[in-house]
């Protein structure tokens, strides 16, 4: 059970030998319990800003980019850079049925059913009883182009149709096999669209069948990669005068990231349509308020914010010996947090490249060495 406001305020009081608040005064603290409140959440904060990439900080980016934008905004606190990477946008809608099986259609004959079902995350439950049942979604998609749809599936096999109208199967028709009933099976089929609408369809094709869908999408069968970082002055000094150049090689599928002025985004060439960036990015929480509100620092090291927040406390008092104990224990709690949550490896930090004309019993020799 995570640690409230409330809690750790009261742990700081106790230090202090002073009175603890209650979840009904909690609120109109004064004097030394309202400094202990303020003690926790200045406590959190250095914590917070002690370490760029806390782990229990990871707030992700996922931006769909808009044909003809090139800069978006976004609340992060601090973006890993060298995270960026773009792929293709999933075209199906609600294919992860979480709530329900709106925006597919069904298709039953005789006793068949598709209805919704909360089993795991929420998943389709095709039955087909003494006649069919599936569901089907049409998605745009380009002629001659190749798209890939992956599937989950649950309890049997169904059949995977793929064709220019609803329930068609003018494309392909794949049995989808489930073999793990406890973690579910994956199945990926590609196929190449020949018009602008193709529909999706799951189907139970004989009788006395069952097959829940756990997930569905489908996006173009491109490879997903990395943006390579630029610096917002390399931006300015080799791209940006290209945004402004109404041609092909501005409007594409877009190679590179740069940070914006403005703490926004920008992406190199323009998208010419729609696609999907990801990023690791780290997002800091705002002061806590409530006596029930908790803080994301994991629950194993509420001491740490306990020796901080003393530590304030006694520095406001003046008390500079207890202050330093206290402080000690602090960085001490610290440095077990860095150990545990932070992989760092400084036995090998980086590689460069190297050649010799030193002579020796094998000649000379050129490859990789670690700095």
């Amino acid at each position: 059970m995570a640690t409230t406001f409330l809690q750790l305020t009261n742990r700081v009081l106790t230090r202090m030998n002073e009175v603890n608040l209650t979840s009904s005064n909690f609120a109109t603290a004064t004097g030394a319990s309202s400094l202990a409140q303020q003690t926790v959440n200045d406590a959190i904060r250095m914590i917070l800003t002690e370490e760029q990439e806390w782990p229990f900080t990871i707030s992700n980016i996922s931006q769909t980019l808009t044909s003809g934008t090139n800069e978006y905004a976004h609340s992060k606190d601090l973006v890993d850079w060298e995270s960026f990477a773009i792929a293709m946008p999933n075209l199906v809608t609600n294919g992860d049925f979480t709530a329900n099986i709106t925006s597919w259609s069904t298709i039953t004959t005789g006793t068949g059913t598709a209805v919704y079902t909360a089993t795991g995350n929420g998943r389709a439950r095709l039955t087909s009883g003494t006649g069919t049942a599936g569901i089907t979604q049409g998605i745009t998609t380009v002629a001659h182009q190749k798209y890939r749809v992956r599937t989950k599936i649950y309890s049997g096999n169904v059949s995977l149709l793929i064709g220019t109208s609803s329930g068609g199967s003018q494309i392909s028709t794949t049995t989808l096999v489930q073999t793990d009933n406890d973690r579910g099976d994956y199945s990926d089929v590609t196929f190449t669209a020949t018009t602008s609408s193709t529909f999706i369809t799951y189907k139970l094709l004989a009788i006395n069948l069952t097959s829940d869908i756990d997930q569905s999408i489908c996006f173009e069968d491109v490879t997903p990669r990395k943006l390579e970082y630029k610096s917002y002055n390399q931006f300015l000094a080799f791209y940006k005068a290209l945004t402004l150049q109404d041609t092909s090689d501005s409007f594409r599928e877009p190679t590179l990231v740069y940070p914006t002025a403005d703490l926004k985004f920008g992406v190199y060439p323009i998208p010419d349509k729609e696609y999907v960036v990801t990023a690791t990015a780290y997002l800091y929480p705002i002061d806590l308020v409530a006596f029930g509100d908790t803080t994301v620092i994991p629950d194993k090291f509420t001491q740490v914010i306990i020796e901080a927040a003393t530590m304030l406390m006694y520095m406001f008092r003046s008390d500079l010996e207890q202050g330093a104990f206290t402080r000690d224990a602090y960085r001490k709690g610290l440095g077990q947090m860095r150990s545990q949550l932070i992989n760092k490896n400084t036995a090998m930090r980086g590689a460069s490249y190297f050649s010799s004309s030193e002579s020796s019993s094998s000649g000379s020799y050129i490859g990789w060495a670690w700095r």
